[in-house]
């Protein structure tokens, strides 16, 4: 009897180890998106990079070249292919030269809906003093640029939308 209950119980915990290092089901392929369906979401990015000039009208330049932008949204607003259970979908685009940036994303008939998650940058802003009734530059210092995660709902095929974007510093 004792004999059957070790074989038993080391069968048990072979069974066990077995079923645990089985390969997790996986996709075969990767969900494709029907991306004949798309829109364009583009703007202009803006940071306060320089003091010196927030006497004049325009106290904002554009953001620096290279600035990413990302686009996430929930990969279930999509009809998927293969079906399944799928996590965010990530787009990105960087700022071009005068801030601008443009990218096309994927939508469906229902709208999609997006968040824009625009990635900090560190910048050595250029500083002002007042000297003598006249501003002077004053060198630079480290600032770090932020904007809030935003929404973008509803976003439909062939929907030209425009976000542009003012960062904020510390």
């Amino acid at each position: 009897m004792k004999k059957v209950f070790l074989f038993l119980t080391i069968a048990f915990y072979f069974a066990v180890i077995v079923q645990s290092c089985k390969k997790k089901d996986e996709q075969s392929s990767p969900a494709t998106i029907d991306l004949s369906k798309s829109a364009t979401i583009k703007g202009v990015v803006r940071a306060n990079l320089d003091m010196f000039n927030d006497t004049s009208a325009t106290p904002m330049e554009f953001a620096p070249s290279g600035t990413r932008l990302i686009f996430q949204t929930d990969a279930q607003q999509f009809p998927l292919n293969p079906s399944g259970t799928y996590d965010d979908l990530i787009y990105s685009t960087t700022v071009g030269t005068n801030g601008v940036y443009s990218i096309k994303v994927p939508t469906a008939n229902q709208g999609v809906n997006y968040t824009l998650i625009a990635v900090d940058f560190e910048y050595d802003q250029g500083q002002r003093k007042l000297v003598g009734g006249y501003w002077v530059t004053d060198g630079t210092k480290r600032k770090v640029y932020t904007y809030p995660n935003t929404p973008i709902n509803n976003v439909v095929t062939d929907d030209i939308i425009i976000k542009d974007i003012d960062y904020s510093n510390n």
